[in-house]
């Protein structure tokens, strides 16, 4: 079904609320309902699957949760290999459209705070009073340069990996693990897989240092991986 997807839409919408808005954004060209941001990157690390030319976006609501577990939802996915290319954010009262003030102000400074601290572009889609669903109308050209994968570069005696990671000034804790072929990094206790290049199955994580883009893993080779002389 993923690979379905894939290769007919350039757009995945993943919702962290359930209203039904990714939905309704997704009766359109080229817009997939893909689930929830469990749902399709656990899907994603077990296929494997690459996106190429297909965005991700994460579907919230204006209300302080949704919004929190959206920027989760962008760490997890940038984590794992796989960036966001921007949040959505529907039923936003617009100003002048008959909402009550005492309800619409706070919803609207609190997107607009959101948007200025996101780490990555937020659309917005107004709610007026007479619509009982959000507008079908989103961007479908990418709303951001998405950030490369770092490359494995040689340090000492093993390896060091930079990894892109979207919103870690937020993040209070950052560790790593090593299990088979997968790199395990676990940001404020959320937990994510990230497949190692192949010289890195070869290593061993041992140190993870955060820098304002992302964090950078060490590795040192493991000796009974490597024959002696071995490069």
């Amino acid at each position: 079904m993923l690979s379905h997807t894939l290769a007919v839409s350039p757009i995945l919408l993943v919702s962290v609320v359930d209203n039904g808005d990714a939905a309704v954004l997704s009766d359109g060209i080229d817009v997939v309902d893909a689930g929830t941001p469990h749902a399709l990157l656990s899907e994603l690390m077990r296929t494997g699957a690459p996106l190429r030319d297909v965005l991700i976006r994460v579907v919230s609501t204006p209300d302080a949760h949704s919004l929190h577990q959206a920027l989760i939802a962008v760490r997890e996915f940038s984590a794992a290999g796989y960036p966001v290319d921007a949040i959505v954010v529907t039923r936003v009262p617009g100003a002048g459209d008959g909402w009550p003030k005492a309800w619409a102000v706070p919803q609207q400074a609190r997107v607009s705070a959101f948007t200025a601290g996101s780490p990555v572009p937020v659309l917005t889609l107004r709610l007026r009073p007479q619509q009982r669903m959000v507008p079908r109308s989103m961007a479908s050209t990418p709303c951001r340069q998405m950030p490369k994968p770092g490359v494995p570069a040689a340090q000492g005696d093993g390896y060091s990996w930079t990894i892109p990671i979207d919103g870690l000034a937020a993040v209070r804790e950052v560790r790593i693990g090593q299990e088979g072929p997968e790199l395990v990094l676990e940001l404020d206790g959320h937990a994510v897989r990230r497949p190692l290049p192949p010289v890195l199955i070869r290593c061993i994580a041992i140190r993870a240092d955060e820098t304002p883009d992302g964090v950078v893993v060490a590795f040192e080779r493991d000796p009974s991986l490597w024959p002696e002389g071995a490069s």
